[in-house]
């Protein structure tokens, strides 16, 4: 949490850099082959591949959750972003998605309404590994919310 009390939780920055270096890569490797052997239809392949990676790219680094001074909790997940405001949230839990990726562990936001939304950034795979890291944004999610 911020000195504010306001939440900023993003990838590790290890992470935001191989993602960064990879992404360099990939585009580069792309842009490269498509300059030495440029053939009709590997530069639409090319232009095509360099927008998906740059797209997924983008999503990725882009994950994250944070607040605003309002109340409400911004969370950008790879395929979607939410506001959530306080009043919307009852509390912040871990738990699975339902087995869709073999069981891995993360945060989720428990709706008044009844339903759960992930909090992809905060999550840790089945085998132990970042779970102390994942506690704490628990904690840091949940005292946000008492701070009403």
């Amino acid at each position: 949490m911020t000195p504010s009390g306001q939440v900023a939780i993003r990838l590790p920055l290890a992470l935001r850099v191989v993602v960064a270096a990879f992404l360099a890569v990939w585009v580069g490797a792309i842009v490269w082959t498509t300059v030495v052997h440029p053939h009709g239809s590997s530069v639409v392949v090319g232009v095509v591949m360099c927008a998906f990676g740059v797209a997924l790219g983008y999503r990725i680094l882009r994950l994250g959750v944070s607040s605003g001074e309002d109340g409400v909790l911004h969370v950008h997940n790879p395929w979607a972003s939410r506001d959530l405001s306080r009043g919307e949230i009852e509390e912040f839990r871990t738990g699975t998605d339902g087995g869709r990726r073999l069981g891995q562990r993360r945060v989720m936001a428990l709706l008044r309404d009844g339903t759960a939304y992930n909090l992809d950034v905060c999550q840790a795979p089945p085998f132990g590994v970042g779970s102390t890291r994942m506690s704490r944004q628990l904690d840091q999610l949940n005292s946000w919310l008492r701070a009403r």
